[in-house]
């Protein structure tokens, strides 16, 4: 009796010191391992195993002594195996001196049989009224339990649920503060990348100092890119506590660039616009990116752990993107950071595209005043010999002799006056889409002749020598002659005036392949490398200050280039540079006209034996198959009425998705797309095209939208399509392009 009440009472000294330490340790795993050690203390048995379940989830061994990982395994399973109902509450001891022979645990009698296991004793353990978890104490000998040892465990379980409840109430105020600690530097940060945004209008310059506060704060590492001008990824900024690495990192970007078609790379996350992180980079990802063994060895080196990157984003298009990278700190990012990161994109990006707004307006604006003042320079200069030797007739200052060259002077300075407001209005036509050609058989040699004569009279007073190449085997096109005679006369007028005197001009016409080439060549002053590009925007002139040497509203080219894609063409400009001369190309689609006896034209597309009718200028189209894609049914509608009533098969597509399904039972000819539809727009429609096999992948398509500016035009011809059609859009201009499609079809067979 001694030795019990001895036990009695060293079991109860042992639960009233761990009842202290137990509830005062704020750690949950410390409280799960000092249970086990603390029951082992009080309780001799031959297994310990403290079994939990958070939130309703599955049943864990939370810590156990005494007993093999596979028993564990096995009774996890089985516990899953079983259904909901099959779940057993209870709040008093379940005590089993057999466990072979206990209804209650029959489905695991075979796991206790081969851990060994005859009797156990099971405690519960409640938290917040609910059993969360269980104090297991198994015995491999059958044994009964005393009162004494159902009391003690009984007890020890108590003082188990509320440490356990003390520690997790801990860890949910730990998590608060976390979380509030958290989202006080979030906004911190906010504020202070609101600051540097706000700061300056120059993007590039905002962008490194967000890259800069987000180091150390956020991230070990930050990156910017930035798409270029040319669709190049241009990296704007790299930030790291130490300047050393940062050097380190462009070098080191340098050797070994990033891969366009990498996955979860930025290249990824700018071609989809969509945010891409990794809460833990694998070891192998590392060692697969590695393109030889130095690459592999500073991956190692720079121990990179978790990585974000996000778009930034203008109009639901990334333009660039940042990334944030943890390597030193071992931070792993989570869902929230991934949410803050997004924030902090989308508050860049909105910088960046007032940025360039702002400064898209201050170019705009410079240009207009530059405009203006040119425009009123060209008018003044013409304007001044007109009124000028008007006065003098009038008042009779002039003799006789004198009076014919002042007439031609009026005269000459008159037309002068006239081109600058044809040029003026042409180009206000074009941007409205109301300029109109009268399409008809053109002798483009005639033409060209035409045109040399016409600027002849500047070359002669400059001494520039004119020298032609005429291929007398290019065959005659469908276009408006005087809009024809135009673009060539633009580009000559260009060459002369920009040609030294005693320099030389040479127009070359050939026909090459399905296309007839007009090539104004000169050597002249050439073009720079920073006007390239440009030189055929409105307005655009190399030298706009009030010394420069050639006048000029700058609309030329900027006209010749508007009319030629009318015809379905191109023109191209060429330099090596200043002092080098430059080459200008008009290349035009090919189409053979020849009359028949009774007055009717007849247009033979090249490398076919179909003719088509052309009465009243207008080509027929019988037979051609045609694809109308746009979101707006009168749209369709229109394209359908206009082109069948020349002949053609009209098949519609409200959508990009629709007419990539319609593609194999059509079998199109031409494709016509709007270019602003929802969900798959017209460029993305043409460069799924473009990536299909053959014939689709060189299907003649053409771009017919409401978009008009410039760069409109430069970006649907560079997605794929071979014209740009601005609405609205005369329907004889239509059909005309139509056949300029199915002739570029037809030659490239």
């Amino acid at each position: 009796m001694d030795a019990e009440l001895q036990g009695l009472r060293h079991r109860l000294l042992v639960l009233a010191t761990a009842s202290t330490s137990l509830s005062g340790s704020p750690e949950i795993e410390d409280v799960l391992a000092a249970t086990i050690r603390l029951a082992r203390d009080v309780f001799v048995a031959d297994g310990y195993a403290l079994w939990r379940s958070d939130d309703d989830g599955p049943w864990r061994m939370a810590q156990s002594f005494g007993l093999s990982e596979a028993f564990a395994a096995r009774v996890i399973a089985l516990n899953n195996e079983r259904p909901v109902t099959a779940e057993v509450e209870f709040s008093d001891p379940l005590i089993f001196e057999d466990v072979s022979a206990a209804p209650l645990v029959a489905d695991l009698s075979e796991a206790y049989r081969q851990e060994g296991i005859a009797s156990m004793i099971v405690f519960p353990i409640r938290i917040g009224g609910r059993r969360s978890g269980t104090l297991v104490f198994y015995f491999r000998d059958p044994r009964q339990f005393p009162a004494l040892d159902v009391e003690v465990g009984a007890a020890l379980a108590s003082v188990v649920s509320a440490a356990i409840s003390n520690a997790e109430l801990y860890r949910q105020q730990r998590v608060a503060r976390e979380a509030a600690d958290y989202a006080r530097r979030q906004a911190s940060f906010l504020a202070e990348a609101g600051t540097a945004l706000s700061a300056s209008l120059d993007y590039q310059q905002t962008l490194s100092a967000v890259a800069t506060l987000a180091v150390p704060t956020f991230a070990d590492w930050c990156a910017v890119d930035i798409v270029g001008d040319r669709g190049a990824l241009q990296r704007l900024a790299v930030a790291h506590v130490d300047p050393a690495k940062v050097a380190y990192a462009k070098t080191l970007e340098e050797q070994y660039p990033a891969d366009p078609n990498a996955t979860g790379g930025v290249h990824q996350v700018i071609r989809t616009g969509q945010p891409v992180m990794m809460a833990r980079i694998p070891a192998a990802l590392l060692e697969a990116a590695a393109r030889d063994e130095t690459h592999r060895r500073i991956l190692r080196e720079l121990g990179l752990t978790s990585y974000i990157c996000v778009p930034l984003l203008a109009h639901g298009k990334a333009f660039g993107a940042i990334t944030f990278v943890s390597a030193e700190s071992g931070r792993e990012y989570t869902d929230a950071d991934l949410t803050f990161a997004r924030e902090i994109a989308a508050r860049a990006s909105l910088a960046v595209e007032n940025a360039r707004a702002y400064a898209r307006a201050g170019d705009a604006n410079r240009l207009k005043d530059e405009f203006l003042a040119t425009l009123s320079h060209e008018l003044r200069t013409p304007l001044n010999a007109v009124l000028g030797y008007a006065r003098m007739l009038r008042q009779g200052h002039l003799s006789l002799e004198k009076t014919t060259p002042a007439l031609e002077v009026i005269e000459r300075n008159a037309t002068a006056l006239k081109q600058i407001i044809e040029d003026v209005l042409d180009v206000s036509r074009i941007v409205a889409g109301k300029l109109r050609l009268n399409v008809e058989s053109v002798d483009l040699t005639a033409t060209l002749r035409d045109a040399i004569a016409t600027v002849t009279p500047a070359a002669d007073a400059k001494g520039i020598r004119i020298e032609s190449v005429i291929d007398q085997g290019a065959a005659s096109l469908s276009g408006d002659p005087d809009r024809l005679q135009q673009i060539i006369w633009n580009l000559l007028s260009n060459a002369i005036k920009f040609t030294a005197r005693g320099g030389k001009v040479q127009v070359r016409l050939a026909r090459v392949h399905s296309h007839v080439e007009v090539v104004v060549s000169d050597t002249g002053q050439g073009i720079g490398p920073n006007l390239l590009p440009y030189v055929f925007e409105r307005f655009r002139q190399g030298d706009g200050t009030f010394s420069r040497e050639h006048g000029g509203l700058g609309l030329g080219l900027s006209i010749a280039r508007q009319l030629a894609e009318l015809h379905g063409g191109t023109v191209e400009a060429a330099s090596e540079g200043v002092g080098h001369g430059s080459v200008f190309t008009l290349k035009l689609p090919l189409m053979i006209v020849r009359r028949r006896a009774e007055g009717a034209n007849l247009m033979v597309h090249p490398g076919t034996d179909r003719q088509v009718s052309t009465m009243d200028g207008a080509p027929r189209l019988d037979g051609v198959r045609v694809l109308a894609v746009d979101d707006e049914a009168d749209s369709l509608n229109l394209l359908r009425s206009v082109l069948e009533s020349v002949g053609a098969e009209v098949a519609t597509a409200s959508s990009g998705q629709a007419a990539l399904e319609a593609l194999p039972q059509v079998r199109p000819d031409v494709l016509l797309a709007d270019v602003g539809m929802p969900e798959m727009d017209g460029l993305q429609l043409i460069r799924a095209v473009r990536h299909l096999d053959e014939p689709w992948h060189s299907l003649p398509a053409a771009a017919l939208t409401a978009y008009a500016r410039s760069q409109d035009r430069v970006t649907s011809l560079a997605s794929g399509f071979h014209m740009h059609l601005a609405k609205p859009i005369d329907p004889l201009e239509l059909i005309v392009a139509v056949a300029s499609l199915v002739a570029r079809r037809a030659n490239t067979r």
